[in-house]
């Protein structure tokens, strides 16, 4: 295997290695009040090039624990960030394809996955990480209408609470 040197976008993914904790607020449907969560995330460095994140929340109704795992890296064949998302309340696995705009220090994650009134049908996602600074980025996720129209769902406000690399 050859070396596998870090680019610019492994060094942007690395900013998510810490400890944070985060406050969300999701709307689950039009006629539905907004519910609120709160957790720790840890997310470490697998080597240089994968962060991966863990998660820890009660759900708002039940006040079960939900506990999710993201894994992020890129690939320089691709060109293309690309990872998943797994939660211990869901049985659909998620799959990222995303980039990096070093301008608005965002990232833009793509994921197919179930819609909201039918999980049969595939429905487009996107998860947006945008650090603010060094110690606070923001999550907001939006799914895509059939007329073409994004609609947002979801935002996590996340703030490191210790920084951590390996």
């Amino acid at each position: 295997m050859e070396k596998v040197i870090p680019r610019a976008e492994h060094k942007w993914l690395q900013n998510i290695a810490g400890n944070w904790t985060y406050e969300f607020e999701c709307s689950m449907g039009p006629d539905l009040p907004p519910e609120k969560s709160s957790g720790p995330m840890s997310a470490r460095m697998l080597g240089d090039v994968w962060v991966v994140m863990e998660s820890e929340s009660k759900a708002p109704q039940s006040g079960e624990t939900v506990h999710s795992v993201w894994t992020l890296g890129f690939d320089p064949q691709k060109e293309r960030v690309v990872g998943s998302f797994v939660c211990s309340v869901m049985t659909y696995f998620w799959t990222y394809n995303g980039k990096i705009d070093f301008d608005s220090n965002t990232m833009t994650l793509d994921a197919p996955g179930p819609g909201f009134g039918d999980p049969s049908r595939i429905v487009d996602y996107q998860d947006i990480i945008q650090f603010i600074d060094q110690d606070y980025f923001v999550l907001r996720s939006q799914m895509k209408l059939e007329s073409g129209e994004w609609v947002p769902f979801m935002r996590g406000d996340y703030r490191r609470t210790t920084k951590t690399i390996n």
